[in-house]
């Protein structure tokens, strides 16, 4: 049970993978899955090996997964948990107001 808010402090990272995910269905619905998959193989790429490949710290930003704790060696940080909620919160915004113009929630 110690590990369940490890894992769950990556939550927020993982919504905001799923709102991109939601955007690009809602912008470009045929290619959707391959831009899908693309964020999030990028996502963990610059995360979990940017520094391995010596890349720089603005492009290893990039990453959600990079603000997210290691935890239990790193504490929580709600800062950037709710920095993370923003940014999911105005993909599934902003993902409504594309579906909405396209006119397919009717």
């Amino acid at each position: 049970w110690n590990l369940v808010p490890a894992a769950l402090a990556h939550l927020p990272a993982a919504l905001v993978f799923v709102a991109l995910a939601a955007l690009a269905f809602a912008l470009i619905p045929r290619l959707s899955i391959v831009v899908s998959w693309g964020v999030l193989a990028a996502g963990l790429v610059l995360g979990e090996f940017g520094e391995l490949f010596g890349l720089p710290v603005w492009l290893q930003d990039a990453s959600p997964f990079r603000h997210s704790p290691a935890m239990p060696v790193e504490s929580f940080d709600p800062a950037g948990a709710a920095g993370l909620l923003a940014m999911a919160a105005a993909g599934a915004v902003l993902t409504a107001l594309c579906l909405r113009r396209r006119d397919v929630a009717a």
